[in-house]
């Protein structure tokens, strides 16, 4: 359960870099601590950098990206022309599928379009918008192999202009009969529900290690938005925390 007693240290959203790591491990507990490799709340450029708060120092690098203010509360936005923020490969979180992990970040489009880039770790590791129809999109997530790449899709148009999204990937890519769990504002998408794998994986996983992690642009392809909490776990955690995870809103 949730602690109500933690509502809320600052109302506007400012507070000491750490804190909101150290709120969520509260609200959460382990479900949330356990296995965290990274965590960038995006929330306060520190040094030109913005600090990952995990117990390692994979800092963000804004590329043109600015910190700002939006219904996520103190945040990054992306212009959709040429900002990013990346985060340097390290060994503490590369390979963030292999063997089992999770990945999430939290994002809001003022534009929505075919082929947002979202996330991007090399060409092991790619999300980005597909389906698009008029301000709303769907999300596909893509793990490259070594013979054919997996891709998979949530199968309805969830993601909508201006809306906020609290997004999650839960995969073990260490075979390719595997499917990851999408989710996406509390919804769990798998193969039996709700997710549709539109071409299927051969071969073995391709590994990101080497590559920076880059957020709000999958090579070419640029958001326009904002972003917050990017996140990667090293273990695939549990289908009842995601679910609350990407469900809770209240989080300044």
């Amino acid at each position: 359960m949730l602690k109500p007693s933690i509502r809320y240290i600052q109302k506007a959203g400012y507070y000491p870099e750490d804190s909101r790591t150290k709120i969520l491990s509260e609200l959460f507990g382990t479900d949330f601590s356990s296995n965290l490799n990274l965590h960038l709340p995006l929330n306060n450029l520190e040094g030109g950098v913005y600090k990952d708060t995990s117990s390692n120092t994979n800092n963000g690098t804004p590329n043109g990206a600015f910190s700002t203010y939006s219904p996520l509360g103190p945040c990054v936005g992306t212009d959709g022309i040429d900002d990013d923020i990346t985060v340097a490969d390290d060994a503490s979180y590369r390979n963030i599928f292999s063997g089992g992990g999770t990945l999430f970040f939290e994002f809001i489009l003022n534009s929505v379009n075919e082929d947002d880039g979202l996330l991007r770790k090399g060409a092991a590791v790619q999300v980005r918008t597909v389906d698009n129809s008029g301000d709303s999109s769907s999300i596909r997530f893509i793990h490259n192999f070594t013979s054919v790449l997996g891709r998979w899709d949530i199968s309805t148009r969830e993601v909508v202009k201006d809306a906020r999204n609290r997004f999650g990937i839960v995969y073990d890519n260490s075979s390719d009969a595997n499917d990851p769990i999408l989710y996406l504002n509390g919804n769990e998408y798998s193969i039996s529900s709700g997710l549709t794998q539109s071409l299927g994986p051969t071969g073995s996983a391709s590994a990101d290690s080497g590559n920076v992690m880059t957020l709000g642009k999958n090579s070419s392809l640029l958001s326009n938005g904002f972003f917050k909490d990017l996140i990667v776990w090293n273990e695939s955690k549990s289908s009842s925390f995601m679910k609350r995870f990407t469900s809770y809103t209240d989080l300044w």
